[in-house]
């Protein structure tokens, strides 16, 4: 199932949709037909919805910033943790092979 929202000025596409809609299901015999349905939405409860909406916008704004902020805690812990343990661990880093190619140096020019 699914629902569109259209506003007057995109009207004639709606109804161009319907027509298509029941020319097909006439043309064809098949037992499933698409029903489409049109509803309109008062002007009223429109605008008490935008209203709505927008009074929530700051408080989306607070939880954007929020976000924000939490992600560059987390990050800033990452390399926090990664710092320590390239301290911790540097004997066991530096103590391993250089890594090598199997190509040489001549051989990848």
């Amino acid at each position: 199932r699914s629902c569109t929202l259209i506003g007057e000025g995109r009207r004639h596409l709606m109804k161009q949709i319907i027509k298509d809609a029941s020319d097909k299901n006439k043309s064809e015999k098949k037992v499933q037909n698409a029903v489409i349905r049109s509803r309109s939405i008062p002007a009223a409860v429109i605008s008490h919805f935008v209203a709505k909406i927008e009074s929530l916008e700051p408080h989306v704004e607070e939880v954007k910033q929020a976000e924000a902020v939490a992600r560059m805690d987390r990050l800033a812990e990452m390399e926090a943790n990664r710092a320590q343990n390239i301290i911790e661990h540097a004997d066991d880093i530096n103590s391993r092979p250089k890594r090598e190619w199997f190509v040489s140096e001549s051989q990848k020019q």
